[in-house]
């Protein structure tokens, strides 16, 4: 399953590379046909600033009635082809909205002018016109089609490459499945950060025996839910699984305890240095006040092992805002 997972996502980056140089492709078409189509109108009526937009089977020609509004044209082809087996023809159709012609404006009459030549232009067995958009829209209505067909590739092939993904993820899940997993998702964003956390205690036949609980990270929550302080529950395998699957894991309780005393003072030392400025950082005395004030530490002179985790966090800390502390000293 792994081999078919590279040889999937090979064939995803090739089905990406080929739509986006055929999008261009599109994009370079349409935006030349719109041109082009501006031009001629402009060429036989110099005074219309008209406004050309291109799509897979109509073309809309908007002539300013107001700084805001417009008059528009549209150029239909009654055979929709933009399905991908449709073949192309062309059976062009005019339409256009209700419009008026007021004394001492020429908007409408401009608008007048432009259904009659368009209009003319379509009854005509030698309309420059009308060729030119029918050998347009057929190109842009290829290109589209093909790009379509790779669009719907690639949307099949990362459906694959998912299940296939979710399935491999789904074994690894099961195999590492041990009583005594930790189980846990960090969210920093709350001012000490939240953890949620899963214990399992017990693998049973069809269900998985585990307390649930959330933690700042000031106590030690292992601790807390080996004094039963969380709440109990079994569930499916198939239901933890989803419920987990992006949950981080941790087999040993001590590197569990590592990983939150080193959040904790993480976030806690960069806490003191936006709300008591940078001198607290310096001076590792204020720093270890400062910790205590929040909480974070018990001792205004803690032991050695937390003084070198404060340590290593504080100089992070120093790395991580230089340029602002640069400024002010």
């Amino acid at each position: 399953m792994e081999e078919q997972l590279i040889q999937l996502s090979k064939q995803i980056e090739k089905l990406k590379s080929k739509i986006s140089k055929i999008s261009a492709k599109y994009n370079t078409l349409t935006l030349d046909t719109k041109n082009a189509i501006e031009g001629m109108i402009s060429e036989k009526y110099p005074t219309i600033n008209s406004k050309v937009n291109i799509y897979i089977s109509s073309i809309s020609i908007d002539i300013p009635k107001s700084e805001s509004s417009y008059n528009t044209i549209t150029l239909t082809n009654r055979n929709n082809c933009s399905f991908i087996e449709t073949p192309y023809t062309f059976n062009p159709k005019v339409s256009w909205d209700s419009g008026e012609v007021v004394k001492g404006g020429d908007c409408g009459i401009n608008y007048l002018k432009l259904i009659s030549y368009i209009s003319d232009e379509l009854i005509s067995s030698k309309s420059k016109f009308f060729s030119y958009i029918e050998k347009e829209m057929l190109l842009i209505s290829v290109i589209y089609k093909k790009k379509s067909k790779l669009e719907n590739e690639l949307y099949n092939t990362t459906i694959r490459y998912r299940n296939i993904e979710n399935q491999l993820n789904r074994n690894k899940f099961m195999d590492s499945l041990k009583e005594n997993n930790i189980y846990y998702y960090y969210n920093s964003r709350t001012e000490r950060g939240m953890y949620y956390i899963y214990y399992v205690t017990k693998i049973n036949p069809k269900t998985v025996s585990i307390i649930f609980r959330t933690s700042n990270g000031i106590n030690d929550p292992i601790v807390e839910i080996n004094a039963g302080r969380g709440i109990n529950k079994r569930i499916s395998y198939s239901e933890l699984y989803d419920k987990l699957k992006d949950y981080n894991l941790v087999t040993d309780k001590d590197t569990f305890k590592e990983i939150i005393v080193n959040n904790k003072f993480k976030k806690g030392i960069d806490r003191v240095y936006l709300q008591n400025g940078f001198e607290h950082i310096f001076d590792i005395n204020l720093l270890c006040e400062a910790l205590k004030e929040k909480g974070l530490t018990t001792q205004k002179v803690p032991d050695n092992n937390t003084l070198s985790i404060i340590s290593k966090w504080r100089n992070e800390t120093l790395k991580k805002h230089y340029e602002e502390i640069k400024k002010t000293v």
